[in-house]
C-alpha cells in the first residue's frame, strides 16, 4: 500500500485525538496523584491542563464528524448507526468527567476520562466491524488458523495469572497514601 493512501484526513483526525486523549489521560491521572502527596495547588494545576485538552479533545471529535462524512464515509455510517451508543456513552463520560474535575474529586475523574477513551475506542472497532482495513481486510481474512488461536489465548490465560496480581501490588503500593513514621522522600535520603 503506497505512503500516500495512509495520508488522508481521516488518519490526521485520528492521530490527533491519540495525542489529545493521551494529554487529557495523563492531566487527570496526574491530578489525583498529586492531590494525593498532598500538593493541591499542584492538582489544579493538572486539573485545568485536563480541562483544557478534554475541551480540545471533544472540539477536535466534534470538527472530525464532517472529516469523516467526506474522507471516509463507512467508517462515519458506522459510527452514527451501530457505534451510536458507545459515542454517546464516551461524550457522555468525557462531559461528566469535565464537571467532576472543575469539583476537584479527581478519582472519580479518572474514572470518567478512562471510561471515555475507552469507549471511543470500542466504538471506532465497532463502527468498521467486519473490517479490519476498510476496503481490503475483513476479520475473518486476517485470522489465524484454530490451533494457533487456542494456543494464544491459553498463553494469554496462563500470562494473566502472573502478570495481574503483579501489576495489582505494584499499581497498590504506589497508589497507597504514605503512612506510618517513614517520611515521604520519594528516594532522597536525608543526610546523618
Amino acid at each position: 500500500m503506497p505512503v500516500v493512501r495512509r495520508l488522508n484526513p481521516t488518519s490526521a483526525l485520528g492521530g490527533v485525538l491519540a495525542v489529545l486523549t493521551c494529554a487529557h489521560l495523563a492531566a487527570v491521572y496526574l491530578s489525583a496523584d498529586a492531590d494525593r502527596e498532598g500538593a493541591p495547588e499542584l492538582a489544579r494545576t493538572f486539573a485545568r491542563r485536563a480541562v483544557t485538552s478534554g475541551l480540545a479533545s471533544g472540539a477536535v471529535a466534534l470538527a472530525g464528524i464532517a472529516v469523516l462524512h467526506a474522507d471516509a464515509p463507512q467508517l462515519f455510517h458506522g459510527l452514527t448507526h451501530r457505534a451510536l451508543p458507545l459515542v454517546v456513552l464516551s461524550a457522555v463520560s468525557g462531559v461528566v468527567g469535565l464537571g467532576v474535575l472543575t469539583r476537584r474529586r479527581y478519582v472519580a475523574a479518572r474514572a470518567a476520562a478512562a471510561l471515555a477513551v475507552a469507549a471511543i475506542l470500542w466504538a471506532w472497532g465497532a463502527a468498521q466491524y467486519p473490517s479490519m482495513l476498510v476496503g481490503s481486510l475483513t476479520v475473518d481474512q486476517t485470522a489465524s488458523q484454530p490451533a494457533v488461536l487456542s494456543a494464544c489465548l491459553i498463553a494469554l490465560a496462563c500470562g494473566a495469572v502472573l502478570l495481574i496480581p503483579s501489576l495489582w501490588l505494584l499499581y497498590g503500593t504506589f497508589q497507597r497514601a504514605h503512612t506510618g513514621d517513614v517520611s515521604n522522600t520519594h528516594g532522597h535520603t536525608s543526610p546523618q
